[in-house]
C-alpha cells in the first residue's frame, strides 16, 4: 500500500520541531509507522504545515501512534515555543501535499544533527554539485601542501560533522574562501579515500586509517583515511616511509609505505600499528569488480520528489547552460527531453538554483555528483566518449581523458587510488591524466561506461 500523510500546523524554528518530533518516535519505537516527515515549502519560525509519512494507513483510519505522537508534540507546546498547533489532517496522498512541501524528505529516526535546508542551492552550495573548479598548477607549494595536512589532522581528531563545519575548517587554514571553492576541496579528498558524505550531503566522516596496496608495486602501500602526525612519525620507525605533495598542492600529501615481512611483524606487534587497516587486494581492483555500468548506476541516483514553482529553466548544451522553455511540469507529469538542468527560482539575493538529470522515460530528476550528471547526459544522448590508455611498464600505464568527459565520481575513485595521485591538466590539449593505472582497471571501467578505449604503446 503506498504511503500516506497526516498533516499538523507547527509553530517554531523547523529544525526545533524536526528534533522534537525525532525524539519522540525514538521514545515511542515506531519509526517502522512514522518513518519520514516532510516540511512545508518555505517553512519559517512562525507557523507552517509539517506531514507525518506514514508506512500502512488501513482505510480512513489513524494509526494510534500518529494520534499518540500528535498529541506528545501539542503538550510540548506549553513549555517550549515549538510543537503543534491545531487537529490532525488526513490521511492525504502525496499527490495532495506534493504542491505544499519542500522535495526533501526527513528520516525520523536520523540524527538531530541533520538540519532543515532546502535541496535548492544559496551561497552555502550544495556538496553534491562537486565540481572540481581548480587549474591545477605544473608546480607544488610545501607551504599550501602543508595546510592540507593539517585539515586532514584536523577532519582525523574530528571523526564526522556537518558540511559548514568543513567549509569552515578549510576558510579557518585558508585553503580557500567560500563553499564553492570548499566542494572542489571535498571532492579532492573524496577521490583520495581520505572522506565521504553522507547520502543527503549534509554531513561527512573522515574513513579508518587504510593502507591500500598500490596495483603497480608489490610491496608499497598508500595511506587512506584518518591521519595524524602521532601515526606517521610512528610508522616512520617500522618501515621506510615517502612523503610526496599532489601535483599542484592542491590536496594533502600522498603517504605510502614500503613492507617487507619484517615490517607487518612489527607493526602487528605494536598497540599503535594495530590501529591500521590493511587493504591486500589494491581498492581499484575492489571498485572495478562491484561497480555497476552506467545503467546501474544511473538507477542508483537519488530522485527528486515534488519539484514545483520553477522560475528560469536552463539546459545543458555541451559547454553552457542555454535558457529552454520546453520543460515544464503539468497535472504531476514532467514533461521535456532527457538532459542535464539548472532551475531557479527567487530574485536577487533570493535566488537559488537546483541541478539535475531529466529522464524522460522514467520521469525521474535525479541527482548526482556533477560531473557524473554531465557524463550521463553526453552518453544518453549518443554522444561516443573515449579514452586513451599509454602503456609505460608492462600491465601498468597512464590514462587520458578529455576533460570535457570526465567520468562519475565513484569510477574517477577506481583511477585515483591506482596510484595515489590525483589527476593533472595537460593544459595544452585539454586531458586529464591519471598515472599507473592497470590495463585491465581502465578496460573494465571503459567497458561500464561505454567509453572507447584506445591502447598506445609507450614510445
Amino acid at each position: 500500500m503506498s504511503r500516506q500523510f497526516f498533516g499538523a500546523q507547527a509553530t517554531g524554528a523547523p529544525n526545533d520541531v524536526l528534533n522534537i518530533i525525532r525524539s519522540h518516535v525514538r521514545a515511542m519505537g515506531c519509526g517502522h509507522i512514522v518513518p519520514v516527515v516532510y516540511v512545508e515549502r518555505g517553512a519559517s519560525s512562525r507557523q507552517f504545515y509539517v506531514f507525518l509519512g506514514v508506512a500502512e494507513c488501513l482505510g480512513r483510519q489513524t494509526p494510534n501512534e500518529v494520534r499518540e505522537l500528535h498529541e506528545r508534540m501539542r503538550y510540548i507546546r506549553g513549555s517550549s515555543s515549538a510543537g503543534f498547533i491545531g487537529p490532525l489532517q488526513g490521511p492525504l496522498s502525496f499527490e495532495e501535499i506534493q504542491s505544499l512541501v519542500d522535495s526533501q524528505e526527513f528520516d525520523t529516526t536520523y540524527s538531530n544533527r541533520i538540519p532543515y535546508r532546502s535541496r535548492w542551492v544559496h551561497d552555502l552550495g550544495d556538496v553534491n554539485d562537486l565540481l572540481d573548479t581548480s587549474d591545477v598548477a605544473a608546480t607544488s607549494d610545501p607551504t599550501l601542501t602543508a595546510r592540507f595536512d593539517r585539515l586532514l589532522t584536523w577532519l582525523s581528531s574530528a571523526g564526522e560533522g556537518r558540511w559548514e563545519t568543513f567549509v569552515h575548517a578549510c576558510q579557518s587554514l585558508e585553503i580557500c574562501e567560500n563553499a564553492t571553492a570548499a566542494r572542489s576541496v571535498f571532492r579532492r579528498l573524496t577521490l583520495l579515500g581520505h572522506i565521504e558524505a553522507s547520502p543527503d550531503g549534509r554531513e561527512w566522516m573522515v574513513g579508518p586509517p587504510v593502507l591500500v596496496r598500490l596495483p603497480c608495486y608489490r610491496n608499497r602501500y598508500c595511506w587512506c583515511g584518518q591521519r595524524t602526525e602521532g601515526w606517521l612519525n610512528r610508522l616512520r620507525v617500522f618501515g621506510e616511509v615517502e612523503q610526496q605533495n599532489q601535483l599542484g598542492s592542491l590536496a594533502p600529501s600522498r603517504v605510502t609505505i614500503e613492507f617487507s615481512d619484517a615490517v607487518r611483524a612489527k607493526i602487528a606487534a605494536d598497540a599503535e600499528g594495530l590501529r591500521f587497516e590493511w587493504q591486500e587486494q589494491p581498492l581499484c581492483d575492489v571498485l572495478v569488480d562491484h561497480l555497476f555500468d552506467l545503467k546501474g548506476w544511473q538507477r542508483s541516483l537519488e530522485s527528486i520528489n515534488g519539484l514545483t514553482d520553477l522560475h528560469t529553466v536552463e539546459r545543458w548544451e555541451g559547454q553552457i547552460f542555454v535558457r529552454d522553455t520546453s520543460f515544464f511540469i503539468r497535472n504531476g507529469r514532467y514533461h521535456g527531453q532527457s538532459g542535464l538542468y539548472r532551475v531557479t527560482r527567487g530574485e536577487g539575493q533570493r535566488q537559488s538554483c537546483l541541478v539535475f538529470y531529466f529522464d524522460e522515460q522514467e520521469q525521474r530528476l535525479l541527482r548526482g555528483d556533477w560531473y557524473g550528471l554531465r557524463f550521463l547526459a553526453l552518453r544518453q544522448a549518443g554522444h561516443r566518449c573515449h579514452a586513451t590508455w599509454q602503456r609505460r611498464d608492462g600491465d601498468h600505464g597512464t590514462l587520458l581523458l578529455p576533460a570535457s568527459e570526465r567520468w562519475p565520481m565513484i569510477y574517477e575513485k577506481a583511477l585515483v587510488l591506482a596510484s595515489g595521485f590525483l589527476p593533472h591538466h595537460l593544459s595544452g590539449r585539454n586531458l586529464l591524466c591519471y598515472q599507473d593505472v592497470p590495463y585491465r582497471t581502465a578496460e573494465v571501467l571503459a567497458s561500464k561506461l561505454g567509453v572507447e578505449l584506445q591502447v598506445q604503446e609507450a614510445r
